[in-house]
């Protein structure tokens, strides 16, 4: 546990709420993004304000429910994975025939 730190008005700290944090990455990536985009101004850097920020609102699910979701996508985040991994492998191997068959 760190117990000393530096703020900036630029970095708010917020107070966590009891979620799947699994899902609340999910929801703040995909669901929250669209809203504070409405809100954020800039050009090369968008800038949302605390006050836009805190005016967000949004509705979660049950925890259980958030449960549910997060395992379902860490799920496919895994098969993925495993497939990505399989695919990097055989990549891997035609590379080797290849060299084998036209040294």
């Amino acid at each position: 546990m760190i117990d000393v730190g530096i703020i900036s008005k630029y970095y708010p700290v917020f107070k966590g709420i009891d979620a799947n944090q699994y899902y609340l990455t999910l929801h703040l990536n995909y669901q929250l993004k669209k809203e504070y985009i409405k809100y954020a101004t800039g050009t090369s850097q968008l800038v949302l304000s605390q006050k836009d920020l805190q005016n967000i609102k949004t509705k979660l699910p049950s925890y259980e429910e958030q449960q549910k979701i997060g395992d379902f996508f860490s799920e496919i985040d895994r098969l993925v994975e495993k497939q990505s991994s399989k695919v990097g492998r055989l990549k891997v191997r035609k590379k080797e025939l290849l060299q084998k068959m036209f040294v």
